[in-house]
């Protein structure tokens, strides 16, 4: 059985290497505009930075300009 598994395993390693060797080209489709990542640390506070991120990137999507907005306000108004 041990031996079986171990055959397979490197059967199985040898198809993920040839097709790894094939090589792909990605060609961007749309790029989108975002604002620099934050950095919560341990904060606990991803609703707030997720919620902050979505209103900056609508407004680079309205064209209104980059802005960075704080995360701690809308934390400490909550």
């Amino acid at each position: 059985m041990k031996k079986i598994l171990i055959a397979s395993l490197l059967l199985l390693g040898i198809f993920v290497w040839v097709d790894a060797q094939e090589g792909y080209e990605f060609a961007t489709v749309k790029e989108l505009k975002i604002t620099p990542i934050q950095n919560q640390n341990r904060s606990g506070t991803c609703w707030a930075f997720s919620g902050v991120a979505m209103i900056e990137s609508e407004l680079l999507r309205l064209g209104k300009g980059e802005y960075e907005l704080s995360e701690m306000f809308v934390v400490n108004h909550s």
